[in-house]
């Protein structure tokens, strides 16, 4: 995987994990507890977008943590905002 460049490597843990580990885990139940906890007043559809991209942003944020070197190089030219 290291042979795939540093946004396809973390696009592609994303995937991995939304569709083959997250399935096979029974993250789907726990989940969707934590959305209904969290956001009880959000909307079946909104709540059905987030759910979608719980198990993605999993995925991608452990294939940084795999590749640590690449994700500091990353975050070096990232412009950190707030209010």
């Amino acid at each position: 995987m290291s042979k795939l460049p540093y946004a396809q490597r973390v696009a592609l843990g994303g995937v991995w994990f939304q569709y083959i580990v997250s399935p096979i885990s029974g993250s789907k139940a726990r989940i969707s507890e934590n959305i209904e906890h969290v956001l009880p007043n959000l909307g079946l559809k909104d709540k059905q977008k987030v759910f979608g991209g719980v198990p993605n942003n999993i995925g991608r944020t452990f294939t940084e943590l795999f590749f640590p070197d690449d994700f500091l190089q990353i975050i070096e030219t990232c412009e950190i905002t707030g209010e």
